[in-house]
């Protein structure tokens, strides 16, 4: 979701200008929805050996997420680190998850 939405620009221009939504609500609900994503699968996540790296995730996009709405005080090239380490922490954790799931299918331990 967060990759389509920075591809397409969606909470800076699409959202605001032609829906009429206010940046900042959409980065309330994007972090609402993270929220209920962590109240429902926060145990699950937690007893992950692969959890810190998904947790890394987080606070990255709420970097850049106030990078965004703070623009002024923060170059565009922070930002997009920020998001870009976000996005290759989530890709890393879910690549590592498959990879345990397949090993422990074939009945071997993930080194």
């Amino acid at each position: 979701m967060f990759v389509v939405d920075d591809s397409f620009q969606g909470h800076e221009h699409v959202l605001p200008e032609i829906l009429g939504v206010p940046q900042p609500l959409t980065f309330v609900v994007y972090g609402m929805a993270a929220l209920a994503g962590a109240i429902r699968y926060g145990r699950l996540v937690l007893r992950l050996p692969e959890a810190g790296v998904f947790l890394f995730a987080f606070p990255c996009f709420v970097f850049a997420a106030l990078a965004d709405t703070l623009s002024p005080l923060f170059t565009p090239l922070l930002e997009t680190t920020a998001e870009l380490s976000g996005i290759v922490s989530l890709a890393f954790f879910g690549l590592r998850l498959s990879l345990s799931a397949l090993h422990a299918a074939a009945g071997r331990e993930l080194v």
